[in-house]
Formats: C-alpha cells, structure tokens, sequence
C-alpha cells in the first residue's frame, strides 16, 4: 500500500518566500490592482497571509491603515511577525485563526483580500460567508487565484499528464467563486489577470 504523501504547510515556511520571490514590478502590478479602486484605508484583512508576502509590503505602503492578517500554520505567522518587526510596523497585527471561523466582530474591515488560498478551504461557502460577515457596508474584497486556463499553461502536460485533472478540481472556477460570494452580498466589479 502506498501513502499519498501530505503537504505540511509548517515544513514549507523556511523556504517559502525563497520559492514564491516577487520582483518589485511584479508587486507594482499587484498594488495597482489593488488600488484600482481607491487606495483601501481603515482596516484590511488578509485571510491566509501566509510568511506576509503580500500584507507586509501592503502595510509599508499604508503606513495610515490598520492591516491584519491571519493564518492556520503558526511557522508561517512566525516568519511574518518578524518581517513587521524588521520594518518597524505598527500598523499589522498578525494572528493565528481558521478562515473558517474568522475572531472578529461583524462589519469591521473595509478592505478584505485572500491570495492563493481559497482552495485550501473545506467549506468555501462558510469562509466566504464570514468574510461578508466582517465587510463593512460598502467594503472591498479581492481574491487572487490561478484560473483554470492559466493552470493548464502552466503544467507541462507531456510530463505530467495525470496532474491536471486533480489540481482543476482543487482550483474553484472563477464562475463558481463569482457565485459563491454574490450569493454573500458581494457585487463582482471586475476579473482580471494576473500573472506574477
């Protein structure tokens, strides 16, 4: 019998931002798509923030904003807490929490993003739920995925031909997420895509 071998996210924190390196262009991109619609302020939620690749340097750039993130993999928060404390941040506050089962009061951000993580959740349908729950009335949310297109030109499927069917059914489609938090109060503004 052979063991299906796991991914301990803990393991990964290490090397994590070795392997997943932006150049400054490439976060230059995700910066004016975040601002696209105004430059968030108040308070900004990253779900899954990971080692803050993303919330840190979102969080030098709004020195005037309150930025938390929160994550499942302790290893992970670590690496993140350290980054603040090298830039001096003392507008991000960082947590360990279940995005299942976010520990805030409702209406209390104005600005929500998840990258990359929305297909790590169990139950897409609770997670999207709270976050509608922690959105304050006219609040913005972002989701950074991988599409199905991209998935397909990314995977070399000479090499791997069996890997593509299992990580599409892993990835939610864009559709399925436009449902999936329409049907939580939030109204789509735009797709767009991005590859770093």
């Amino acid at each position: 019998m052979s063991r299906v071998p796991t991914l301990n996210i803990s393991e990964l924190a290490a090397d994590y931002d070795k392997k997943r390196r932006m150049e400054p262009a490439d976060f230059q991109r995700l910066l004016d798509l975040i601002f696209r619609y105004g430059r968030p302020a108040g308070r900004i939620l990253e779900v899954g923030c990971g080692t803050g690749f993303y919330l840190i340097p979102l969080a030098r750039q709004l020195p005037d904003a309150r930025c938390y993130g929160l994550d499942i993999a302790m290893a992970m928060l670590t690496q993140a807490q350290d980054k603040a404390m090298n830039f001096g941040l003392s507008n991000c506050l960082l947590a360990w929490a279940d995005a299942h089962y976010l520990p805030f009061k409702g209406q209390s951000f104005d600005f929500v993003f998840l990258s990359q993580v929305l297909h790590y959740f169990q139950d897409r349908s609770r997670v999207a739920w709270d976050i509608s729950r922690l959105c304050k009335p006219g609040g913005r949310l972002l989701i950074i995925t991988t599409s199905h297109p991209q998935l397909r030109s990314q995977i070399d499927l000479a090499l791997f031909p069996g890997i593509i069917g299992r990580e599409m059914a892993r990835m939610p489609e864009l559709e399925e997420i436009r449902l999936l938090f329409e049907g939580h109060s939030f109204q789509l503004f735009a797709t767009v895509e991005f590859a770093a």
